[in-house]
């Protein structure tokens, strides 16, 4: 039955090909896990220059604790990012803040509707303490919905414009390779614990059962092999 031999084939090929993915993507998993729990125990960072020499140096910084000691809020530009931490549809509310002479976005609070906000953000001026956790920006979910630039509501961090909402010609030149997600704007909250977000990895659990469909297919394969007098083992006669 050759048609069997090349269908169970395929099959097989499919099934190690899952496998070996699920196997590529449990690796992926546990240097991401290894990589923010290195960041969760490290020291804070103090300054936005530490954030991007660590960056550009390849070191974990996504979840690592940041405080700011000075910094500035000069611009009331805010922006409405769609988040669903935690599975609660909420919108995170980004303001430009800056440190140095470095700029960057920090989400300072959530809230669930941006319709009932009732209020005209106001820059907070200078010396102003943020202390929260740094993340990286990421690309944009496949199949998000569109942001609406004209009524400031944005479906992913990497689609905000870098400029005044109310202003396109006002550049803000914001560092978009991360934020800062605020916890609190008072250093008496300086000692955030460590954040680890919760990752799941069942990859190696997909990985085995993809392998052993494989196996089981194989054994299929020859007891029918076997039952057809077309696959005899040694010790029968």
């Amino acid at each position: 039955m050759p048609w069997l031999t090349a269908i169970v084939f395929l099959f097989l090929l499919i099934l190690i090909n899952l496998g070996t993915w699920q196997y590529e993507r449990l690796k992926w998993k546990t240097n991401l896990l290894a990589e923010v729990e290195s960041a969760a125990v490290s020291k804070p960072f103090y300054s936005l220059e530490e954030v991007q020499k660590a960056i550009s140096s390849g070191s974990p910084v996504d979840f690592r604790r940041v405080v700011l000691r000075n910094t500035s809020q000069l611009s009331d530009a805010h922006f409405f990012v769609f988040t669903s931490e935690s599975r609660n549809i909420s919108w995170k509310v980004f303001r430009p803040i800056t440190e140095s002479e470095i700029t960057v976005f920090s989400s300072f609070e959530t809230i669930k509707d941006v319709d009932k906000l009732g209020y005209i953000n106001k820059a907070q001026g200078s010396d102003l303490p943020v202390v929260g956790y740094i993340r990286l920006a990421r690309e944009v979910v496949k199949g998000a919905p569109r942001s609406t630039p004209s009524e400031n509501r944005w479906f992913g961090f990497n689609q905000l414009p870098n400029s005044h909402p109310w202003d396109a010609s006002a550049n803000i030149n914001a560092d978009m390779n991360f934020y800062i997600d605020a916890k609190s704007t008072d250093l008496d909250n300086e000692y955030l614990p460590p954040l680890r977000p919760d990752i799941r990895n069942n990859h190696l659990d997909y990985m085995l059962t993809w392998y052993s469909f494989a196996v089981i297919l194989l054994i299929i394969y020859f007891i029918i092999h076997h039952r057809a007098g077309r696959l005899k083992f040694h010790n029968e006669h």
